[in-house]
């Protein structure tokens, strides 16, 4: 037991000084997002990780915002590294988050004042917002109203809301955009809702 222990420490060690760049590029473009960071973990261990685990994986008190250091972050990563693992995993399961949040952040810079204008055309109406993301659902859902809620849940927003503030419209298009997307893409949809 105490020797597996001791290797697995090495090995932790040994795969954080590998992945660093990687990590410090998955910090910078996530914004040490807690989300951001709970969909990387729970990619690392294969299922997902709750929010209650990932705060105690974090070292942060279960009631405080879920705001983290790169240290507390690092610490976490050697926390997850289990025996078997490699550096090659983790890099494949970086380098998946990070081409996701450089194509996000570059898109949301492209589309940014086209979804403000957008929002405020709507004056924050859930309905129409609703709409336009029906619209930007993937074929074979293109177009095809939302089951009740998911519009909430998607925002992140109690479901009695009827009215989304503008930055949690932003930061839900950031949140769920593909390495595909683009803003050429993107934009005439954007327009067609904006009234």
């Amino acid at each position: 037991q105490p020797h597996s222990q001791i290797r697995k420490m090495v090995n932790a060690d040994e795969l954080v000084t590998a992945i660093q760049s990687d990590i410090d590029t998955f910090f910078d473009l996530s914004e040490a997002d807690f989300a951001a960071i709970g969909t990387l973990f729970s990619d690392i261990a294969q299922a997902p990780v709750p929010p209650p685990t990932m705060l105690q994986l974090l070292g942060l008190p279960q009631d405080a915002p879920p705001v983290c250091t790169k240290e507390q972050f690092v610490a976490a990563i050697k926390k997850a590294v289990e025996e078997d693992d490699t550096v090659e995993t983790y890099q494949k399961v970086f380098k998946a988050h990070n081409e996701r949040l450089a194509n996000a952040k570059k898109v949301i810079g492209e589309i940014g004042d086209a979804l403000r204008a957008f929002h405020k055309s709507v004056n924050g109406d859930i309905t129409k917002i609703e709409g336009f993301f029906c619209d930007l659902a993937p074929p074979p859902h293109t177009g095809k109203p939302m089951p009740p809620g998911m519009i909430q849940a998607l925002l992140r927003i109690p479901k009695e809301e009827t009215v989304c503030p503008e930055d949690l419209l932003l930061d839900t298009i950031k949140r769920n955009l593909d390495p595909s997307d683009t803003a050429e893409q993107l934009m005439p949809i954007i327009k067609k809702h904006t009234v």
